[in-house]
């Protein structure tokens, strides 16, 4: 059994007000990392729950400036996995855009958009198209 402690740092947000583009991050610490998030944080409990190992916010990839750091970094896997959580379906084409600069560094990467607003996942491998993911994940 997985014991979850999430203490929020701040004022919590409600669904409601992410889901109409009103966005107030609130940190959250969970597992003694502080997440610019409730979202980023019940991400990472979904990935405990599931016994994959994580690394928060790994690194900025690309030219400075223009850099992009994602949320996550699965660990233990063949290929990098790289993933950003956003909290709604509007948000997704631009973390994939923004996300490819990844693949300059490590051109095999699996990146992961994983969205709230309807629980669904985006992937693609080494940049060879997106793929849709669905029922993987809730977020309440």
């Amino acid at each position: 059994m997985v014991e979850f402690t999430c203490r929020r740092l701040a004022k919590p947000q409600s669904l409601g007000g992410i889901i109409a583009g009103i966005i107030d991050p609130t940190k959250t610490e969970y597992a003694g990392v502080v997440m610019r998030s409730r979202l980023e944080a019940d991400f990472a409990r979904h990935l405990d729950a599931n016994r994959i190992v994580w690394r928060y916010e790994p690194a900025v990839y690309g030219p400075p400036g223009h850099g992009y750091l994602p949320d996550f970094e699965i660990l233990g896997r063949l290929e990098r996995h790289f993933v950003e959580v956003k909290p709604t379906l509007r948000e997704v084409a631009g973390a994939k855009r923004k996300m490819g600069v990844i693949w300059k560094t490590y051109p095999s990467a699996v990146l992961v958009v994983a969205c709230a607003e309807g629980s669904r996942f985006f992937a693609s491998e080494g940049g060879a198209g997106w793929i849709n993911w669905v029922d993987r994940w809730s977020h309440s």
